[in-house]
C-alpha cells in the first residue's frame, strides 16, 4: 500500500495548512479526488509519494500530536518549511507550487534529514531527567512486585480454605477396609478434582488481573521540547530463565533489565542503559498468550508449588 502526502494553503489563515496523508493501492495524480480537501479557499502547494517507509512513524507522529488544530481535522498550525521538510523528506515530488522554489525545498528537506539522523542512534538520558524517569519506572516495578506478593497471599488463603487432599485421609478401616480396600480412591479423586478446578479458576483470575498493570509509561522529553513521549521498559523475554533475587519473595519472577527507551518525534531516540546485574519483575502482559501461559504458569508452578511444598512436603 502506497502513502501520499498533501499540503494546501488555507485562505486567510497564516501559518495554517491543510495537510493529510493518504494510504491507497491506487496510483494517485493531480486529478485524483483523494487529494482534495473539503475546505473552502485552499490551494495545493505540495503533493508527494513516500518512498522511504522507515521514516513513516516520525511523519505521522508529527502531525497527530504536536501541530493539530481545532479548526478542522485536516488543518495544522505549523510553518510551511517545517511541514514541507517533514513531508517531502524521502518522498518523490509529484507537484510543487511555483511559489516554493527548488532551493527552499532542498533547504527544508536537508533540515529534516539532520533531524532524522537523531533517530538512528540513541542519546543517553542523564541528570534530573534520568532521576525523574527512573522514579516513574520504580513505581511500575513496585506495582508488579505487590502483584506477585498479593498472588502468594491469595494462594495461601486458598489452601487454608481448600487444602490439598492427602491420601492418608482417605484410608478405610474396619469392615469397610475388608470390603472395599484400604484406600478410598474414588472419593479422593473426586475431592482432588474439585480442589484442582477451584485452584485453576483462582490462578486464571490472578493471571488475567495482570492485564491492568502497566509495563510502560509516558513522560516529558528529556530535552524539554514540550513533547510527552512513551517510554518502553526493555527487558529479557519471559521465555528465558527466571531468577531468584528477593529473600522475602523467593520465586522466579525476575529477568534481566536492559534499558528504558523513548523516542521523541522532535528530538530523537533516548535511552537509560542498565548494568548486567540489573533485574526487573515487570512482565509483558499485553498478549493473552503471555497472561495464560507465562504469568499463570509462574503463579501455578512457582508460587503455588512453593506453598504446597511448604504445607505438604509434596509436589503437585
Amino acid at each position: 500500500m502506497d502513502k501520499y502526502f498533501v499540503i494546501s494553503s488555507v485562505e486567510n489563515l497564516e501559518n495554517h495548512y491543510a495537510i493529510k496523508q493518504i494510504e491507497t493501492n491506487d496510483n494517485l495524480n493531480l486529478n485524483s479526488k483523494e487529494i482534495l480537501f473539503d475546505i473552502d479557499g485552499v490551494r495545493l502547494l505540495y503533493f508527494g509519494k513516500e518512498e522511504e517507509l522507515s521514516h513513516r512513524f516520525e511523519k505521522v507522529d508529527f502531525f497527530l500530536k504536536k501541530f493539530k488544530s481545532k479548526l478542522n481535522k485536516n488543518i495544522y498550525k505549523v510553518d510551511l518549511m517545517t511541514a514541507l521538510g517533514r513531508l517531502a523528506y524521502g518522498n518523490k515530488v509529484i507537484f510543487l507550487d511555483k511559489s516554493i522554489t527548488e532551493n527552499e525545498l532542498f533547504k527544508a528537506v536537508n533540515i529534516e534529514k539532520i533531524r532524522q539522523e537523531k533517530f538512528t542512534s540513541h542519546t543517553e538520558i542523564t541528570g534530573n531527567s534520568r532521576l525523574k524517569i527512573l522514579k516513574k519506572y520504580e513505581a511500575i516495578e513496585k506495582k508488579w512486585l505487590s502483584y506477585w506478593k498479593d498472588s502468594r497471599t491469595r494462594l495461601t488463603a486458598f489452601y487454608e480454605k481448600h487444602p490439598l487432599p492427602q491420601e492418608k485421609n482417605y484410608l478405610r478401616s474396619g469392615l469397610s477396609s475388608l470390603l472395599f480396600g484400604n484406600f478410598d480412591k474414588s472419593t479422593y479423586d473426586e475431592d482432588r478434582s474439585s480442589q484442582y478446578k477451584k485452584f485453576e479458576w483462582l490462578c486464571t483470575k490472578i493471571a488475567v488481573e495482570a492485564e491492568e498493570l502497566p509495563i510502560d509509561f509516558s513522560y516529558e522529553c528529556p530535552q524539554e521540547c514540550g513533547e510527552k513521549i512513551d517510554y518502553l521498559i526493555n527487558f529479557e523475554h519471559e521465555k528465558e530463565r527466571m531468577v531468584y533475587l528477593d529473600e522475602d519473595f523467593p520465586h522466579g519472577i525476575y529477568k534481566r533489565l536492559y534499558d528504558i527507551r523513548g523516542t521523541c518525534p522532535e528530538c530523537g531516540f533516548f535511552l537509560i542503559p542498565f548494568p548486567e546485574d540489573e533485574y526487573t519483575c515487570i512482565f509483558r502482559n499485553y498478549v493473552p498468550e503471555i497472561i495464560h501461559y507465562t504469568i499463570k504458569g509462574l503463579i501455578k508452578n512457582s508460587i503455588a508449588y512453593a506453598i504446597e511444598l511448604k504445607l505438604y512436603g509434596v509436589k503437585k
